[in-house]
Order: structure tokens, then sequence, then C-alpha cells
């Protein structure tokens, strides 16, 4: 019986693999997050889920873990939405900052 609970942790982890494997929530090179992890998405097999950190670590979590948390993909979409705040003195004209932005990029 005790060979049961101690294999309980590795099925979960493999069950949890299944569903990331078939329902594909992130593919390698996703920039995605769970949890507290961050990360670029290496490897993704039955059991770990393996990310590369913006300081090049290798950060190997148990897919139970990756599948219980919310996962955030950055890199799912296309088009992205980024507010940017622009401080504007009284004394200036409120086109001079309108003057001075390059065009955004599409």
């Amino acid at each position: 019986m005790n060979w049961v609970l101690a294999l309980k942790d590795t099925l979960s982890n493999i069950a949890a693999g299944i569903m990331l494997l078939f329902l594909r929530p992130f593919r390698c090179g996703d920039f995605v997050e769970y949890g507290s992890v961050m990360g670029t998405v290496r490897e993704v097999n039955l059991f770990t889920t393996v990310l590369e950190t913006f300081d090049g670590l290798y950060i190997a979590s148990p897919n139970s873990e990756v599948w219980a948390s919310s996962i955030t993909n950055y890199t799912r979409n296309g088009k992205r939405r980024m507010d940017i705040l622009v401080g504007i003195d009284y004394a200036d004209s409120m086109w001079y900052p309108a003057s001075r932005c390059r065009p955004v990029p599409r």
C-alpha cells in the first residue's frame, strides 16, 4: 500500500503532462508565466516542463505544479497593447509630445 502513495506524485505529473501535451496551452519557444516562474519554454515532456529565464537559468518544474497554476502565455497573440505614461509641463503645448513621438511600427 505504501508504494501506491509513493507513486501518487509521479502519476499526477504524468496525468498533467498528458493534459499539457494534448491541450497545448503553450509550445516550445513561447514566453510564459505560471506561479512565480517566468521564462521561455524549452521542453515539455510527461514529467516536467523546462523553462529558460531572462538571466539564463533553466528551471524544470513538475507538470502537476504547472497544470495546477494559472498559465499566462505572452507569445500566443501577435498583437499586444502597451500603455505609456508621458508627463507634460504646463508651459508646453499639448501638441509638443505628439510631435516628438515617432510612428509606432505595425
